[in-house]
């Protein structure tokens, strides 16, 4: 996508952020392919304050109790989500979601944010999704699942991932960052492509030289990394 005689898109950003669009969309482990869409569209209005998109988020018949718990986590994320503590979870909890929808809860959310933000910085329409798809999800739990001391159950890189850490992170160590949401393995691996492919890919973390482009070097990502998690308050 070209934006003017100077700016152009990477296709593999391009690639992927469809990659989301479409996963989005879909029925993921926990929750159907509408009521992800409604967290999208749900974060969308936080995020923005454009009611635009009301219409939009809504489920057919009666909002459930549970899309009402999940409505007030992603209230948490979208408009501010540097004070979301234990608790926020808790409560999540204590209104009736499960850990595991919790975690699909959380990533379907930040990932729609990605892309959001990302347009709304580059002057472009926000993410138009196609209709959701509403086969039932699968409820599979990974089985190698250990407690590593986060605040749900995760899947360990290495040996003691056995083969759900194989299949998750091939050999990388794999940062908590990326093991935090492994509780539901196909939210981890989405967040992952999203991360090493608009940040850096985690393999080449400790390589300094590496830029994914000549025009954007490592020096001036980290900057605009460590400028963001700042302002955001980022406690990694």
């Amino acid at each position: 996508m070209k934006l003017s005689n100077a700016t152009v898109i990477r296709k593999e950003i391009l690639d992927v952020q469809d990659r989301q669009k479409q996963s989005i969309r879909r029925s993921g482990t926990w929750w159907d392919g509408k009521e992800r869409l409604f967290f999208a569209y749900q974060a969308r209005i936080f995020l923005t304050g454009e009611t635009a998109h009301l219409q939009k988020s809504k489920i057919n018949g009666q909002e459930s109790s549970r899309l009402s718990a999940a409505k007030a986590v992603i209230a948490s994320l979208a408009g501010n989500g540097k004070h979301i503590t234990k608790k926020t979870m808790d409560d999540a909890l204590n209104s009736g979601l499960s850990e595991a929808e919790y975690v699909e809860l959380i990533g379907v959310t930040t990932r729609s944010i990605c892309l959001d933000l990302f347009n709304k910085g580059l002057g472009l329409p926000y993410t138009n999704y196609e209709k959701p798809e509403s086969s039932p999800p699968s409820q599979k739990l990974p089985r190698s699942l250990k407690n590593e001391g986060a605040w749900v159950q995760t899947v360990p890189a290495g040996q003691a991932g056995d083969i759900d850490g194989k299949e998750l992170y091939g050999e990388s160590q794999a940062p908590f960052i990326f093991r935090a949401l492994s509780l539901v393995p196909e939210e981890a691996k989405e967040v992952m492509a999203i991360t090493t492919n608009q940040y850096v890919p985690s393999e080449k973390l400790m390589h300094l030289d590496f830029s994914h482009t000549k025009e954007f070097d490592r020096s001036q990502i980290e900057l605009v990394a460590g400028r963001t998690s700042l302002l955001n308050e980022c406690f990694y």
